[in-house]
């Protein structure tokens, strides 16, 4: 298969790429932390956005996660000033 047409696989609506979604279970290993805290994190908003798909499916997609992540970067740099 040609990388131009993987990429076209890959592209959602106007040719954007599409995120990857992950599970709890990814995220929760990608991060080192726990499911529990996962979900703690979304009952007090406090974790990257998530997604609830159907009755009890929770997936998060990498763009967000990583938007989020460089916003906790950011809070740091600002709480050690």
């Amino acid at each position: 298969m040609s990388n131009s047409h993987q990429a076209r696989q890959n592209a959602g609506a106007g040719g954007a790429p599409v995120p990857r979604l992950l599970t709890e279970r990814d995220l929760a290993e990608w991060l080192s932390v726990s499911i529990k805290s996962l979900q703690r994190w979304r009952m007090f908003r406090r974790g990257p956005a998530f997604l609830k798909l159907g009755s009890g499916l929770v997936r998060y997609s990498t763009t967000e996660v990583e938007a989020w992540l460089a916003r906790c970067r950011e809070e740091q740099r600002g709480a050690g000033r």
